[in-house]
Parts: structure tokens; sequence; C-alpha cells
């Protein structure tokens, strides 16, 4: 057969086409020129992520010092005025008395009085407050004569030593944390946003004036640390242990201890460290390892007490029994004020006013049974499926659990479950923006009465916008909505709970505000009958437990799922993980 012969071009066609060709590579070549002008031009995610952390620090600064200018709790309110008195008189005690003394009734140190009931790490930093109040406003601290002293210069003092312990403790504490649960840029800078933005603790602390920052850092930091050490070598197979970093896990151990060590109320977390702490050691490849890891952590441990209590060991067991018998008041009975947890809903039915009808010793069998009935599920699912979220989101569950069932609550104490929440809120803005919502809202009397009310109202300003910018900026979750498009179908009945809680969180969450409205315009424009002078007071509370107990619902629901092995309790594939094995 024969071949046909290319025919060859002109040189007119030949030069056109040559000249096409060049005039093809340049564009080509001034296009990539600009897309790469272009994206040096944009800062990347991660670029991003570490410059919005310098502002982030500042703006909590600016909200910090902007909240401290209005009155704290109990000013110009004799004889016991508030909060802030006791923590000027707990310097005066520590750093007039020796340490023997801090916690026993003595003609210097009056319990009745703001007598100290925070373990020694509290004491340990009121006698540092103390110490600089005596080289530079002795009248704040005088034995006896200082008693409901206030004065410009030494709400200055203590304003700015909460102000010290927050950038000392807390704010490196919440860095390391966004950091620990890893991700992109923008949710690292999110979980930042929202662990140093959320007002509820700067409400309390620099509004009404604690130390919350000093325990909720400790906590958060061993947090971070728990994280970095569940991490291991980095990404495994799903359903494979990741190897333990001990080196992180035994710091973590330390700082919670030291939580545990500055506020008692830290123990609503510990069930939550201990299950995801024993699961992570039970999960190493030999007995030798597993029980090597819980004798280090056993060690860290007995170590760090016996270093906090040491002046008190010294004083032999009455020390150590007059220091318990302040940590743990039985006699102050069932709840503080109005606190919005079932036993003060409780009481506003008929019967089951059980903190005026039930004796100490009663009450307390009951909330104890009651907080280890709802621990089950969270602790057994981090012990037999130790993971990152479980143990994140089981730290706001099991917070949740002693808040709204054990003993001796107070309002403030909703603050353990807000701040491991508020890291979340790169992943679940809507959600976590409610509950903090919610948690400032159940404190509202408590703040309304220490002339808080317009920095409540900021606070909520502020969670709205960091709420709005958290859902404009946080990845978008395609899985999530095909998966909710799908229906319930195929699904257990847990499954579609879940999701259809999910679906209508929407609408959930507008109704849930325009009741919280209501309830402020009632409480603002409605005078309480005289028979019921606390009847808003209650209302709030009742609104507000009912809402805690919707997410410590949710809550336990997912940890069933996750002890399941179900789609809401998976790890593996993704942010939310929905799927089953197999699937």
């Amino acid at each position: 057969m024969g071949t046909s012969a290319e025919v060859p071009l002109s040189p007119e066609l030949a030069s056109h086409e040559d000249k096409a060709r060049r005039d093809m590579g340049r564009v080509v070549r001034e296009d990539a020129a600009r897309r790469d002008n272009e994206r040096d031009a944009e800062p990347s995610p991660e670029l991003a992520a570490r410059l919005a952390a310098p502002f982030l620090v500042l703006l909590a600064l600016l909200l910090r010092y902007a909240c401290s200018l209005h009155p704290y709790s109990g000013h110009a309110q004799p004889p016991m005025f508030g909060d802030y008195e006791a923590h000027r008189h707990w310097a005066e005690i520590t750093v007039n008395l020796p340490a023997r003394a801090w916690y026993a009734q003595g003609a210097d140190n009056d319990l009745h009085y703001w007598g100290i009931d925070y373990p020694p790490l509290s004491a340990f930093l009121s006698w540092l407050v103390g110490t600089l109040a005596q080289r530079t406003h002795p009248q704040l601290v005088a034995l006896h004569t200082s008693r409901g002293h206030e004065s410009a210069p030494t709400k200055l003092l203590m304003r700015g030593s909460v102000l010290a312990v927050d950038l000392l403790v807390y704010f490196p504490a919440v860095l390391l944390l966004a950091r620990a649960r890893g991700g992109s840029g923008r949710v690292r800078a999110l979980a930042l946003a929202g662990l140093l933005l959320q007002p509820a603790l700067w409400l309390v602390d620099h509004g009404h004036f604690q130390y919350n920052c000093a325990s909720l850092g400790f906590a958060l930091g061993a947090e971070a640390l728990t994280l970095l050490a569940s991490k291991g070598g980095g990404a495994q197979p799903c359903g494979s242990p990741a190897p333990l970093r001990l080196r992180a896990l035994l710091p973590a151990a330390f700082l919670f201890c030291l939580a545990l060590n500055f506020k008692q109320m830290s123990l609503y977390y510990a069930p939550a460290f201990f299950c995801h702490m024993l699961g992570l050691c039970l999960s190493r490849p030999t007995w030798r390892g597993r029980a090597g890891t819980v004798l280090a952590l056993g060690l860290v441990v007995v170590g760090t007490f016996v270093l906090c209590w040491l002046p008190f060991l010294a004083g032999g067991a009455p020390a150590v029994r007059a220091v318990l018998s302040r940590l743990f008041p039985v006699q102050r009975g069932l709840y503080e004020d109005k606190v919005a947890n079932v036993w003060c809903t409780l009481s506003v039915l008929p019967g089951l006013k059980l903190r005026a009808n039930a004796s100490a010793s009663h009450a307390l069998r009951l909330s104890l049974a009651a907080v280890l009935a709802s621990l089950g599920l969270p602790a057994a699912s981090m012990l037999r499926r130790p993971s990152e979220r479980a143990f994140e989101l089981g730290l706001v569950c099991c917070a949740l659990s002693f808040f709204l069932f054990s003993f001796q609550v107070h309002e403030k104490h909703i603050l353990l479950a807000l701040a491991p929440a508020s890291a979340l809120l790169g992943e679940a803005p809507v959600l976590v923006g409610w509950l903090c919502a919610i948690g400032c809202f159940s404190m509202f009397p408590l703040l309304e009465r220490d002339g808080l009310a317009i920095a409540y109202v900021g606070g909520l300003a502020v969670l709205c916008a960091l709420v709005a910018a958290a859902r404009a900026l946080a990845p978008a979750d395609r899985d999530t909505d095909r998966d909710a498009d799908r229906g319930l179908s195929g699904e257990n009945w847990l499954e579609g709970w879940l999701r259809a809680g999910a679906r209508a969180l929407p609408l959930l969450v507008s109704g849930s505000a325009l009741g919280m409205g209501a309830l402020h315009a009632a409480a603002a424009l409605v005078r309480a009958p005289a028979r019921y002078p606390d009847l808003h007071q209650y209302l709030f509370c009742a609104y507000a437990c009912a809402h805690f107990c919707t997410a410590w619902l949710a809550l336990q629901a997912w940890h069933a799922c996750h002890l399941l092995g179900w789609r809401y309790g998976g790890e593996c594939g993704g942010r939310h993980a929905l799927r089953k094995k197999g699937n």
C-alpha cells in the first residue's frame, strides 16, 4: 500500500503557527505569574491563624480591663460584702498568720467571716497578693482593722492580681490547647477566640471577682497535654490506638493536680481525666508498659499533692482535718442561692424542697448517687474507647453532670462546663455560642446584683459577634450536609434523634433566644408578687436548667453511640465521623 506524504507548510503559514505558539506560551506564563502574585498577596490560613493570636490576646485583655471598671461583688454592702472582700480577707489572714492557722478557728481567724474554703494553692496565691499589699498598701491587709476596706488604689491592686494570673496561667494554657487540638489554622484560631473571648469567665473573674482563670488554666493546660499524649506518633489506622506520649501525659497529670489543689471544683473534670488516661494506659501493647504508665501517673499525683499540702502535713492530722473540713462543708446545704441545676429547679414544686426537708446527710447521699449514675455512660465510653473527641466532650459532659446533680453547687460552677466547650467553637459555632449564652443567662441574677448588667449585655454582644464570625469562617462540612439530606432511613433511633436535633438547631436556638428575651423583659417590667419575691430568679434558673439538661442528654447520647461504635461516636473519617465501621 502506498503512503501519503506530508504536505510541507508554506513559509507564511509556518511563521503564523510559530507566532501563535509563542503568544499562547506568553499568555500561559503571564496567567501563572498573576496567580502566583495573588497567592503571595493573600496570607495562607496557617499564617492568618498565627497573625490572629496576638490580636485575640489584645482584644481579650481589653475586654477584661473594660469589665474590671464595673463594680465588684459586695461593693459597699456591709457587713459581709462579697467575694471581693473574701479574697481580700484571705490575703489578710495568710500574710499575718502561720500556715497551720489559715484554716482553723482562732482568735485572729473567725471562720464565720469569710474563712478560707479553697485548697492550699488558692491560699498560697492569697499569701502572694497579701505580701505585695503589705509593701504597697499595708492598710489592705492589716489584721482585724482592714475588714471591708475599699479604695481606688487597693481595687487596682486586687483587679491587677486577677489580670496577672490570667496572663500567666490561663492565656498560655489556651494558646497551647488551641495548638494541641490540631486541625486547620482557621479552626485553631477560632478555638483560641472561643477560649479567650467567651464572656462568662471574664464577667465572673474581672467583674464579680474571682480567680477561676487559675484553676481553669491548669485544667485546660492538662487537657492540651493529654491531647498531645493521645496523638502519639501521628495518624494511625482506624481502630488502632496511637502510641502514647508519656512525656506529655505525666505533665498533664501534674497540671490537673494543680487545678485540683487550687479549686476543689476541678473535681468536676476528674472522671474524664481518670477514665481517658486509664484508657490510654490500657491501650499500651504490653502489661509491663500498662503497669509502668499507671505507676508513673500515680507517683506524679501523690508527689504533687504532697508538695502542695506540705505545710499542713507538717502540722499533723489536726491541720489536715481543718483543711478538709473547709473544703467540703457538708453543713452548707445542697446548693447556694439560686442555681440553674436540678435540685434548685425541683424545689419550686411542692414536696420537693430537698434543701429544706432533707437532712444534709440524706441530700449528700442522694446527690452522690445521681452524679455517679450520670457519669456511667461517658466514663465507660472514654475508658473502653479512648479518643480525642470522646475526651473533649467527656470533659463537658462530666462537668454538666456535677453541675446538675452534685452537692453544694454555686451558679458560677457552670464555668467548668463552658471552658472546654469553648474550644469547639470552630467546629460547632452555633452550639457552643448557644451553651455560652445560656451559661451567662443563668448567672444574670448574680451579675445584676453585682451591678454588672451593662457588662452582661456587652458580653452577649461580643458572643453574638464571635459566633457570627465563626459561622462565616468555619470550614463547611459537606459530608454532614449530605447525611442530613438523606433523612433517618436505615439509622437506629438514637442516631436519628441526634440528626433530627442537629437539623432543627437553628429553629431551637431562635426559640431559646426569644425565651431569654421574654424573661428579661418580664423581669424588667413586671414586679414579682409579694408572696414570691424571688419568682424571676427561679424562672431564670429553671429555664437555664432545662437547656443544660438538653445539652447533657445530647452528650450522653453521643457517648452511647461512641461506646457502641455507631456513627455519631466514631473518630475516624473526618471531623464529625458519622459513618459506621465498614461503611
